[in-house]
């Protein structure tokens, strides 16, 4: 996938100027919280731009020449193409929108394949695109029987999954819809849907969120652990590692506790929330060296943060591959907040609501007291009640 890095930018830079930097960018990335072990550039390292990136008719003309001309091959430049359309296209602001991309390769026009030898790119033929959550049109809860329950919108019957047993607060149900994961009492169970749940090693669990291969993470206060294959109720033995969380500049000061955690769908980033009023945005760091039992990742949090001293976050969700939706009281308030650190929007609430969550294209699920649910389909704070009660309303992930 591709991973939206948020890059700033002087105000007063020029069309021509700005497209000159991105590409710059793309070629030699900044060491941000992303560049450092998260996210890797598929342009060669001693890539060279030849002249500067022109703009005619929307389509922005890229020439590139130096490391990249050797061994050049067709699913390289395909990613070196989508990097390009993705940034680029990005950049319009209040000057000419970039709708195309061409790429030349030391002045020769590259053309994908299946493109009738085309050279000129658009989204639609951009074979790497951001992970956007929106694979799962259905959401799932647990009723008062213990019964998991999975339904496709708002008014849809509800479907019987499996029975997961009663007691449960909070749920999480991995992106292949494959398994399950709940919080009882602080305790931590997981397993496959329709199987029996295996109490997992710890305790004071008090969120959860599945990355795309499988594995589990969750706050336990001061710390985040994460359970690698945690899909699997064979690794009994297997305990949940703690996962070291840094700041951009590699310290650790005010880093925690930590009340809340969503994974991104691209399962690269997360978002936090750092005691009870931060909401902060981090990248899963590989480490090479890391020791048995010890996690091979850290996290490493981006100098952009959201900071309300007078409330505390309850509840986010992602929304999409660039935006997290956080719920916070007092109000409550539900606010959607772009992680590159653009304006947030605020969507009405509904009274003495205390969990949300969404998936890109899909209705916004609540939960209200006594197990009832309300569903927004256009974020625009038109709830309406969703049939029947439950606790823990999620979309995958």
């Amino acid at each position: 996938h591709l991973v939206p890095d948020p890059v700033y930018v002087p105000l007063q830079a020029t069309t021509a100027s700005l497209m000159d930097g991105l590409v710059y960018d793309l070629i030699h990335p900044p060491g941000d919280w992303l560049s450092r072990g998260a996210t890797s550039t598929s342009f060669p390292g001693k890539t060279t731009m030849i002249g500067d990136v022109t703009l005619t008719g929307g389509t922005a003309a890229v020439n590139l020449g130096g490391a990249i001309t050797k061994g050049a091959t067709d699913k390289l430049l395909e990613q070196v193409s989508a990097q390009l359309l993705w940034t680029l296209i990005g950049s319009g602001g209040s000057g000419p929108a970039v709708q195309s991309v061409q790429l030349s390769v030391n002045g020769k026009p590259w053309s994908p394949k299946g493109s009738d030898l085309n050279p000129v790119q658009q989204l639609r033929q951009s074979k790497y695109t951001p992970a956007n959550g929106a694979s799962s049109h259905q959401f799932y809860y647990v009723d008062s029987a213990g019964d998991l329950l999975s339904r496709v919108s708002s008014v849809s019957k509800p479907v019987k999954v499996a029975h997961i047993g009663t007691g449960f607060t909070q749920i999480a149900v991995s992106p292949d819809t494959q398994y399950v994961a709940a919080v009882k009492n602080g305790s931590l169970f997981t397993g496959r849907v329709g199987a029996p749940l295996v109490r997992r090693a710890g305790d004071g669990y008090t969120s959860l969120s599945w990355d795309p291969v499988d594995d589990l993470w969750a706050t336990t206060g001061d710390q985040i652990v994460m359970i690698s294959g945690a899909a699997s109720p064979s690794q009994l033995a297997g305990k949940p590692v703690a996962v070291s969380v840094v700041n951009s500049d590699g310290t650790t000061q005010n880093v925690g506790p930590f009340t809340g955690l969503r994974v991104a769908p691209d399962g690269v980033r997360v978002a936090i929330i750092v005691g009870g009023n931060d909401l902060d945005f981090g990248a899963f760091v590989q480490l090479p060296n890391a020791r048995p039992g010890q996690a091979a990742v850290r996290i490493v949090l981006s100098q952009f943060y959201v900071s309300v001293p007078s409330a505390t976050f309850t509840s986010l969700t992602w929304y999409g591959p660039d935006n997290v939706i956080a719920l916070r009281d007092p109000g409550p308030e539900l606010t959607e907040y772009p992680v590159n650190g653009g304006s947030s929007t605020s969507i009405p609430a509904q009274p003495h609501m205390s969990w949300i969550t969404a998936s890109l294209g899909n209705p916004l699920v609540a939960s209200l007291p006594r197990g009832a649910m309300v569903a927004d389909t256009s974020l625009s704070g038109s709830w309406t009640p969703v049939q029947g009660t439950g606790i823990s309303a999620v979309y995958p992930g």
